[in-house]
C-alpha cells in the first residue's frame, strides 16, 4: 500500500515536497531486523533519503528540522517577494496570514504520528497512549 500511495503522490501531487520520516526509530530493530532494512524499504518509495527519528526521545529531530528549514525559508522568501511586488509594502495584517506551512503527518496505525505532532508543536496537543486507534479524526493545528 505504501508503494501505491507513493505512486499516487508522484502523479497527483508532483508540486508537493514529500519527506519520508521513519518514526519510532528506537523500535525499528525489533520489527525489521535493522534500521538499514527499514530505511531501504522507505527508500523504495522514491522520495529520497528517509529521516529516521524518535519523536518520543527526540532522536533525529535535528535532522528533520534541518530538512524542513530550507523549505520553509524558500517558501517565506517567495511569499514575501510576491507580496512586495503586489503591494509595495509589508504593512498589511493580511500579509501575516499568507505565510502558512501546511504539513501533513500520515502513516500506519500506532506509528507515532500524534507523538511526532506533539514534539513538533513542543506541547501535548494530541493524546498519546500505547494502544492503537486512539486518534481517529484528523487534527488541524496552527503553529
Amino acid at each position: 500500500m505504501d508503494l501505491d500511495v507513493g505512486k499516487w503522490l508522484r502523479i497527483h501531487a508532483s508540486r508537493i515536497k514529500i519527506i519520508v520520516v521513519m518514526n519510532k526509530d528506537e523500535l525499528l530493530d525489533q520489527f525489521s531486523g535493522s534500521l538499514a532494512a527499514a530505511s531501504g524499504e522507505a527508500y523504495t518509495l522514491g522520495f529520497g533519503d528517509p529521516i529516521a527519528l524518535s519523536a518520543d526521545t527526540g532522536l533525529g529531530m535535528i535532522e528533520l528540522h534541518a530538512t524542513l528549514r530550507p523549505i520553509l525559508e524558500d517558501y517565506v522568501l517567495h511569499v514575501l517577494k510576491k507580496d512586495l511586488q503586489d503591494s509595495g509594502s509589508l504593512g498589511d495584517e493580511e500579509n501575516d496570514s499568507k505565510l502558512p506551512l501546511q504539513l501533513a503527518i500520515v502513516g500506519r496505525p500506532n506509528e507515532g504520528k500524534s507523538t511526532l505532532l506533539n514534539a513538533t508543536l513542543l506541547e501535548n496537543r494530541v493524546l498519546v497512549e500505547p494502544e492503537a486507534d486512539l486518534t481517529r479524526d484528523s487534527i488541524r493545528v496552527q503553529f
